[in-house]
């Protein structure tokens, strides 16, 4: 049965200028800490090491390529998010790799969000008419800028795909609801919107689910006959099929990533998990970057039946109110039609459970949580006073736990001492905490976290070499070339290992072994600067000095302001005789390294 009495009537909701001023200033108030955090988690992979991003001639390969494609040591994954390398390319011309402009641009995300939530909740609920209902939507807004789940993608500079592919979702529906108003109708805003999914689509792939909201909005809100809706459809089906036509192109067999997990196994787990997500967003507590979760059992595990229970609470609540609220219903829709994707469990790697995919979905609950309190606060005699008091009760709750939590953002030691603490059972964080261990020369923690992750999945190659190299500090030989070994064996194409036991070979002289690694290396990896930089010393002391002089050019041109690189160029030159050229680097070296000092102090 369609609702009737959510029927968008007359002109569509203004929007006052004070309550988007308002909205933009407090999610930007709320994240402004975030301007001093450094890179985390996979930036230095994705941001710090990708190549991609420095140069526009990269286009065609970022457009041809998935996301990893810059990594070619690294399995081809199923996806493809050209316009996250786009945006990175483009603050990378502006500010290189200085943080805070990764930073600022996930916090201009965040903020345009959150006012694009005050504009579509004013456009859901012009047809209300009350007092109260002029109030939801700024409290919509201000508890979707607040929300402490909104923490990891606003504050990992490797969340932007969540808060781009959200922030264009979000446009291609709100021009859509403005093109289908009878006095706003045109073919621009049409355009608009579909431009919007475009952007969305090459974003992240959850976009795809766009058409079946703009469904069950036309279907819930309008009388126009099925046909007419579906035509209007046609276009986005069409973008769709485009959309995945490229995707089958680019990315060939690994279009669908799947771990070859038997339905029966997996599907338990999907009831747990999303009862989880909704408790997430209801009670934002225990925030994690890398949640632990233990596969079900069964169908009869505790944790499986009460997420059946709230599977079932949730669908009888979508039949209830697509009968008597086309407001409530689409919130309902908007939780659960993007959080799909995150649910199929064999696609999703790492952690199945990821506090970034709430991002989207968060919206609905936002629009339900405001709709409640005007709901039970309008039965009251100063409901129309209690509904924003009670609104920004709950917001000044939420900021202080998302101010706080951006600083377990600050940097790698922060923020996996923090996940350790709450998942101390999962080997990755225990690898991780060591990485930023020994970036800070505490060198025998990051030994003892590097065990703990090997004992925790001794089949984990980067901890065997990055436990390798820790070793090796501690001249520990032996033991470190027995690490790198056991890594090169899980990942024969581990270009860091290769690198790290180039090294060793090299510092104890044996350079061919040394040399044979270093190729293996580039081989793998060719624009492996430091790879680059280890086969020239490595030939410089040989006494190949073309050869050294040629892999120290390749490393220049990939790190023009490597000190080291310059200076032992300089030092190949002098050995051939070529002093001006000799000059000339040893020069930039020292204007490089005074550079850095000046930096530092």
């Amino acid at each position: 049965m369609r609702e009737t009495g959510g029927i968008l009537r007359g002109r569509m909701g203004t929007v006052p200028v004070l309550s988007v001023l308002l909205v933009a200033l407090v999610s930007i108030g709320i994240y402004a800490n975030t301007l001093t955090n450094g890179f985390v988690y996979d930036d230095a992979k994705q941001i710090l090491a990708n190549p991609w991003i420095t140069d526009v001639q990269y286009l065609p390969d970022i457009m041809t390529h998935d996301v990893w494609g810059f990594w070619p040591e690294r399995a081809a994954s199923s996806y493809y998010r050209p316009l996250m390398h786009i945006v990175n390319m483009m603050v990378y011309q502006a500010a290189g790799f200085s943080p805070w402009a990764y930073h600022l641009v996930n916090l201009l995300f965040h903020a345009a969000n959150s006012v694009l939530v005050l504009l579509l909740a004013t456009q859901l609920l012009a047809s209300l008419g009350n007092a109260s209902s002029r109030q939801i939507p700024l409290i919509a807004a201000l508890l979707f800028a607040a929300h402490p789940i909104h923490s990891e993608p606003v504050n990992w500079a490797g969340g932007m795909p969540d808060l781009s592919f959200s922030l264009f979702y979000l446009l291609s529906f709100y021009f859509y609801m403005r093109s289908t108003d009878r006095e706003n109708a045109t073919l621009p805003l049409r355009c608009l919107s579909l431009i919007g999914f475009v952007l969305a689509l090459v974003s992240k792939e959850p976009a795809l689910t766009l058409p079946v909201i703009l469904f069950a909005y036309d279907y819930s809100f309008k009388t126009d006959r099925l046909s007419m809706i579906l035509r209007r459809l046609v276009p986005y089906i069409a973008i769709a099929a485009a959309y995945l036509a490229v995707r089958l192109v680019v990315l060939g067999e690994a279009t669908v990533s799947v771990t070859g997990t038997p339905f029966h196994q997996w599907i338990p787990d999907v009831f747990s998990i999303f009862a989880r997500y909704l408790g997430m967003l209801l009670l934002p507590i225990g925030l994690n970057a890398y949640h632990s979760l233990s596969p079900a059992e069964s169908f009869f595990d505790g944790s499986v039946l009460i997420g059946v229970g709230v599977t079932i609470a949730f669908i009888a609540s979508l039949i209830i109110s697509f009968r008597k609220s086309g407001v409530v219903f689409l919130s309902l829709l908007f939780i659960i039609i993007p959080l799909l994707p995150a649910l199929y469990i064999p696609a999703i790697s790492g952690t199945p459970f990821s506090e970034r995919y709430l991002y989207l979905p968060s919206f609905g609950f936002v629009m339900l949580l405001a709709l409640a309190i005007s709901g039970i606060m309008g039965r009251t005699r100063h409901g129309n006073l209690a509904v924003p008091i009670i609104g920004f009760l709950i917001v000044a709750l939420y900021s202080p736990i998302t101010i706080a939590r951006n600083q377990v953002w600050k940097d790698d030691y922060h923020l996996w001492s923090d996940v350790v603490r709450k998942s101390p059972d999962v080997g990755i964080p225990h690898n991780n905490l060591g990485r930023a261990y020994f970036a800070m020369g505490e060198v025998d923690r990051a030994i003892e976290q590097y065990r703990i992750a090997l004992r925790l999945n001794p089949d984990h190659a980067e901890a065997h070499n990055n436990l390798g190299a820790a070793l090796a500090t501690r001249n520990a030989l032996v033991d470190a070339e027995r690490h790198f070994l056991i890594a090169l064996q899980l990942r024969p194409s581990y270009s860091d290992a290769h690198n790290n036991i180039g090294i060793l070979y090299g510092s104890s002289g044996n350079t061919d072994k040394a040399i044979t690694h270093f190729l293996d290396a580039l081989r793998h990896r060719p624009d492996f600067a430091d790879a680059h930089h280890n086969l020239g010393a490595t030939y410089m002391s040989t006494g190949l000095l073309d050869r050294a002089i040629e892999q120290f050019r390749k490393a220049l041109a990939l790190h023009p302001d490597a000190v080291n690189t310059h200076l032992n160029l300089a030092t190949a030159y002098e050995l051939k005789g070529l002093t001006n050229d000799a000059r000339m680097h040893r020069a930039r070296a020292q204007r490089l390294a005074g550079k850095k000092a000046g930096r530092g102090s």
